[in-house]
């Protein structure tokens, strides 16, 4: 049976403002900061969004996917419901989201929005809080999905680095 530990009010703000890092360096485009937040191995699962299987990734190839994702984009994420649980020095997140993506383009509108949760699990390293695994879970979404536009070289090539994929997926 996992022992859990009581959660201080200090180390809640410490791991959520890890999570809070996590969006304003995605609605930034601060790919140094977006790094900080993770360990240097990251499982991520964005199944529902991309419809491949969660996967065991370099934080520095997680991050250059994201920039592919992000920097053509404008993007506004809003997080709320955090719960926080910790067994010594790892914690449990699951946090309410509302992605917001918006890109003019040729192909429809020009936003895409998704409403979801993250389940995310951090540890305590001696660099602080940092994400060790990623799950993003969609409940719904609304909008254009081609906002995030999946077909170009360096999406394509970062989806592959990532999943292992030889075409985008999107």
């Amino acid at each position: 049976m996992i022992q859990k530990s009581e959660v201080t009010s200090h180390i809640h703000q410490a791991v959520i403002d890890t999570i809070i890092r996590f969006a304003t360096a995605l609605d930034t485009n601060n790919w140094e900061l977006y790094r900080s937040c993770f360990s240097d191995t990251v499982e991520v699962d964005y199944s529902d969004a991309l419809g491949l299987p969660s996967t065991k990734v370099n934080a520095d190839v997680w991050t250059s996917f994201a920039r592919a994702c992000c920097d053509p984009i404008q993007t506004f994420h809003v997080y709320t419901n955090f719960s926080v649980e910790l067994n010594g020095d790892v914690a449990f997140v699951r946090n309410y989201h509302t992605s917001r993506h918006r890109r003019p383009n040729t192909t429809g509108g020009d936003q895409y929005t998704q409403y979801g949760w993250y389940e995310t699990t951090l540890k305590n390293s001696e660099k602080g809080w940092v994400i060790s695994s990623l799950r993003h879970r969609i409940q719904w979404c609304d909008g254009n999905p081609l906002v995030v536009d999946s077909t170009t070289d360096d999406y394509k090539q970062a989806e592959a680095s990532v999943f292992g994929t030889k075409e985008s997926s999107l």
